[in-house]
């Protein structure tokens, strides 16, 4: 396994403005076989005029037209930041669009989206659109109600279950001013009826002592049918030290044994399962040497290669060193200006993997394009 090409696709401008910060790209090849890419741009990591933008591509990733995203108000009519849009494919003629959206007070600025106080996150929403030409039109963006689950924050795609019901994954915060201890859950909802109405929510990951708090949760559907639920871990009493979980649904995703720990230290991560039946795990490293690596695992991802196949992309940037020896809170907010991430896969034709990112420096942030020999 090989990089053969790295590009820089989407660069954030030099001085601050509406397009300084790109970040948090997704990837998925359409049904005619062009490639839609999705980003966030925005003037900070963290500010009230975030939006989406999208691509695409009809000659495999190697040039890029836009297309304009569908919506400039949410659901409810007020302005707000649409933070992450993850892409996918529901059935062999129609996409989807899993989009989470922040409330930002309107006349106030960049209100902090993390109260320092607190701890609690200004308020979040998820939802979903869905395209029958490629991505070129959208449907109305539909509100997803988790309750009882409160601050839900989709930042994964959507999948179609083998039952033909519709699964979105989330993460789960708290009110802005709440006081009172918390701890990030990963949970999923299911819809029978194609998403006009969505099931209680259940939990796949939580620590009721609030130690452990469960991040960016991927739920993968792998071609013989297993569900995978992956997503990152930390510790509150060991800041930085992260780990990834993996869960296994028996039964199409109607329950969630615990997650299981891979043994593998990392942060936000992607699974890609290749056509040769081989498992890729693209994951974030920011301890010890900062980087993006690629694993390979097999047996379901019960199974990982006890070392990295390939170091993707190595960062200078210390991402956690603001955040050394403080408080897990100011850990938290340091996470509004880490500096590199997200990786987003897809299998090529040709069989090449190409993978999107983001890497920046403080605010501004540019969105990367890699391609991969995974022979």
């Amino acid at each position: 396994m090989k990089t053969v090409h790295r590009q820089l696709l989407f660069e954030g401008t030099l001085s601050p403005g509406p397009t300084h910060n790109l970040a948090l790209p997704s990837l998925l090849i359409c049904p005619d076989g062009s490639i839609l890419m999705a980003h966030r741009v925005g003037r900070h990591k963290n500010s009230a005029d975030g939006t989406q933008r999208l691509w695409r591509s009809p000659d495999g990733g190697g040039t890029w037209s836009p297309l304009v995203f569908p919506f400039t108000r949410t659901p409810a009519g007020q302005p707000g930041e649409f933070r992450t849009a993850a892409l996918s494919a529901i059935s062999p003629d129609r996409i989807a669009m899993f989009i989470t959206w922040i409330d930002h007070p309107v006349g106030k600025g960049d209100v902090p989206l993390c109260n320092a106080v607190t701890g609690g996150l200004l308020p979040i929403h998820i939802g979903w659109t869905s395209s029958t030409d490629n991505g070129s039109t959208w449907a109305n963006l539909r509100e997803i109600d988790p309750t009882p689950l409160v601050q839900p924050c989709g930042n994964r795609a959507m999948v179609r279950l083998d039952n033909g019901w519709l699964l979105a994954a989330f993460e789960t915060y708290k009110h802005f001013d709440d006081p009172s201890p918390w701890s990030a859950r990963s949970a999923v909802i299911t819809s029978s009826d194609d998403g006009r109405t969505w099931n209680p929510p259940q939990v796949v990951g939580e620590d009721p002592a609030h130690f452990r708090f469960h991040w960016d949760q991927q739920v993968q559907r792998l071609r013989d049918g297993t569900l995978l639920a992956l997503s990152w871990v930390d510790d509150k009493r060991k800041p930085g030290r992260s780990e990834i979980f993996l869960a296994h649904s028996p039964d199409c995703g109607r329950s969630w044994p615990n997650p299981k720990p891979t043994g593998i230290s990392g942060q936000f991560s992607t699974l890609v399962e290749l056509s040769d039946g081989r498992l890729l795990l693209l994951y974030v490293q920011r301890t010890g040497e900062p980087s993006i690596r690629i694993r390979v695992g097999k047996h379901g991802g019960r199974v990982w290669e006890p070392t990295d196949s390939l170091v993707l992309h190595s960062q200078t940037a210390d991402d956690l060193a603001a955040a050394a020896k403080q408080s897990y809170e100011d850990y938290l907010r340091n996470m509004a200006r880490w500096s590199f991430g997200w990786p987003t896969a897809i299998e090529l034709p040709s069989g090449e993997l190409l993978v999107s990112y983001y890497v920046g420096e403080d605010d501004r942030s540019s969105i990367m394009l890699a391609r991969i020999d995974v022979r």
